[in-house]
């Protein structure tokens, strides 16, 4: 949302934020929470993470590295 410059709001306002922001988007957002909360399975939470982290440059920017010099 901040990236959009939209308001973030807290507890159950967030979806409905997400939602009136782009409901696709709000309705994956809790299909992958959904399924982490019941099994334990985070993989469509990573996807979800991932799909809003690309057109930032993904997990890592270019020349990342962890523990060099």
């Amino acid at each position: 949302m901040r990236t959009n410059r939209q308001w973030i709001d807290a507890s159950k306002w967030v979806y409905r934020s997400l939602k009136d922001y782009d409901e696709d988007f709000a309705n994956q957002f809790v299909r992958a929470f959904d399924i982490f909360y019941k099994t334990g399975n985070k993989g469509q939470v990573i996807e979800l993470a991932d799909n809003v982290l690309q057109p930032f440059g993904g997990k890592l920017f270019d020349g990342f590295s962890l523990g060099k010099r």
